[in-house]
């Protein structure tokens, strides 16, 4: 081994005191961007996993039907075969339907508007029951005890309703209760429906306000579908990540088999509906595309994550490397005698940049290493325990009644590999004044 690497070891190991400032320094900064990531990753994924479960599903064939050029309605006429070939082109998704429509609740105290209609299959609809928990009665009912009323899984039986607190607040009814579902406009025939309340659930962040969800032939008699139709055919995956993929998928499969396609558009769902209006053609076509193209006013949580994470990324990083510079600089003063010893025994100016660099690129390595290591248990404690989130603004802003945190390791590694590039970086500067310095240098400062 040269010498140069020898002594850039045993330097790193003698000055014991600088490198535990500098390496607790690192460290710490490594941990604090783990757990920031794990934070703000886990915010990201919670709002994808519910949104994708109120909304039925990670990806989205949505399907509009026109029977004259002027006016259609959402619908999808042969649900069978496109549930058939959504499952032969994404075979390890979970491919289920929803009928959906924009209706508006009423009861004899109040009404509500432009509600998102959702007729759900609760006994096959994966992860609905565990999203949508019964609230209790203090929440929505004036003066009411902390009991839970109501079950979910009621949703089975005919004419039956789920609505949220805020909702049942707004209408002044409890479970049992019968309000009234009706159709507005946008569909061809008016109609209406009473049924039965028989579950009101705790509020979910940006959908209290109108999402609502009964049984799937109630929902079916409301908007007039034929028993082989639907409105939208989710696909849930087994990993968020591969939802564009799976979306593109889809979109290949369905022009394949001859299907005709609408451009995907992230926007309210009357404004898709207006716009098939405008258009001159007649009969069946999908539109297919992420969660979020239907979800629209959910994707400012995940923009937000990323944005504020890379912020704190850009600001921890620029900390690490000012106070590598410091570190290292000082370092280099103080050793200008064993560095000039080092140039009049025959190390070259480049092997004393590669000593120095050497090593601060072995203390960033080990300090980042410790820093992510205590942050990933961290992460997995923090998960393992459930912590429940008592604060409404917390709940709020985290998307959840506990916190949960989430990494994904692509990111964390490249984000570690950054740090320790940066950290040695900053140690060019430092490494280039080494490297000025001569054996005149080191009797000077000797005598």
């Amino acid at each position: 081994m040269p010498l140069w690497i020898r002594l850039s070891v045993r330097y790193l190991f003698q000055a014991k005191k600088r490198n535990r400032l500098v390496g607790a320094a690192v460290a710490a900064a490594t941990l604090l961007l783990v757990l920031s990531m794990g934070l703000l990753q886990g915010v990201a994924d919670r709002v994808v996993e519910v949104s994708s479960i109120l909304g039925g599903g990670q990806v989205h064939v949505l399907g509009y039907l026109k029977n004259r050029r002027s006016f259609g309605t959402f619908a999808i006429d042969k649900r069978d075969e496109v549930m058939a070939l959504a499952q032969r082109l994404v075979p390890d998704a979970f491919v289920d339907d929803r009928i959906r429509g924009l209706t508006g609740l009423s009861s004899n105290n109040s009404e509500t508007t432009c509600i998102f209609y959702y007729g759900v299959d609760i006994a096959k609809d994966r992860g609905l029951a565990e999203v949508l928990v019964p609230a209790p009665r203090h929440e929505y009912v004036d003066g009411a005890g902390a009991e839970v009323v109501g079950d979910i899984e009621r949703l089975r039986e005919p004419h039956s309703v789920v609505i949220f607190a805020e909702q049942a607040r707004k209408l002044g009814v409890d479970v049992n209760d019968t309000i009234t579902l009706r159709v507005t406009a946008t569909q061809a025939i008016e109609s209406a429906v009473d049924a039965t309340v028989v579950a009101v659930v705790r509020d979910v962040p940006d959908f209290s306000n109108f999402f609502c969800y009964s049984d799937k032939e109630t929902a079916r008699t409301l908007l007039t579908l034929q028993p082989t139709q639907t409105t939208i055919v989710g696909l849930r995956l087994p990993s968020i990540r591969r939802i564009d993929e799976a979306a593109a998928t889809l979109r290949e499969g369905f022009a394949a088999a001859n299907w005709e396609l609408s451009i995907p558009r992230s926007t309210q769902a009357i404004f898709k509906l207006w716009d098939a209006w405008s258009e001159s053609w007649i009969g069946q076509r999908f539109e297919i595309g992420p969660w979020s193209n239907e979800m629209w006013w959910m994707d400012w949580r995940v923009h937000a994550s990323k944005i504020i994470l890379i912020v704190l990324t850009a600001m921890l990083c620029l900390v690490v490397g000012l106070g590598a510079i410091s570190a290292t600089t000082v370092a280099v003063r103080s050793r200008t005698v064993e560095l000039g010893t080092l140039r009049a025994l025959g190390i070259s100016p480049a092997q004393l940049v590669g000593m120095v660099l050497l090593e601060t690129a072995l203390l960033a390595v080990m300090a980042v290493g410790l820093g992510a290591a205590v942050g990933l248990v961290i992460v997995a404690a923090v998960n393992g325990a459930g912590v429940t989130l008592a604060n409404s603004t917390a709940r709020y802003l985290l998307f959840g009644d506990t916190l949960h945190m989430a990494v994904s390791y692509g990111h964390l590694f490249f984000v570690l590999f950054l740090m320790v590039c940066i950290t040695v970086a900053a140690a060019l500067y430092p490494a280039a004044q080494a490297a000025r310095i001569g054996p005149t240098d080191a009797m000077r400062d000797t005598f």
